[in-house]
């Protein structure tokens, strides 16, 4: 036969369960980041696009090298690699989280915080 006390027990560790379960996510779900996400492409013909949804971002087309100057990079154009451009993106806070290509085109994925 289960006693008073043995009820009381069960009934205090459920909602101590339940407060932790549903405590933790929402809690979690508070504090969780949200991102604002770009793409740049770069095709074997020199074509490069950077797409952001950013304020003071907008879309921009031309070969590698000018994309970088539009951008606001600075070096001469014999210099002038990826490696810049992703080191001033990168200034700008923005994370190189994945690389999707083929012989045809290099898709570069980033992210920041928003």
């Amino acid at each position: 036969m289960i006693t008073k006390n043995a009820i009381l027990i069960i009934v205090a560790m459920l909602v101590v369960i339940v407060f932790v379960a549903f405590g933790e996510s929402a809690t979690t779900r508070q504090t969780m980041p949200k991102w604002e996400y770009a793409q740049y492409l770069l095709a074997p013909e020199l074509l490069a696009v950077w797409k952001s949804k950013s304020q003071n971002a907008e879309s921009l087309s031309g070969n590698s090298y000018e994309m970088f100057v539009k951008m606001g990079g600075r070096c001469h154009e014999d210099k002038y690699g990826i490696v810049d451009l992703l080191n001033l993106v990168g200034g700008r806070g923005w994370e190189l989280v994945a690389i999707q290509g083929d012989d045809k085109a290099s898709s570069y994925i980033f992210k920041r915080p928003k």
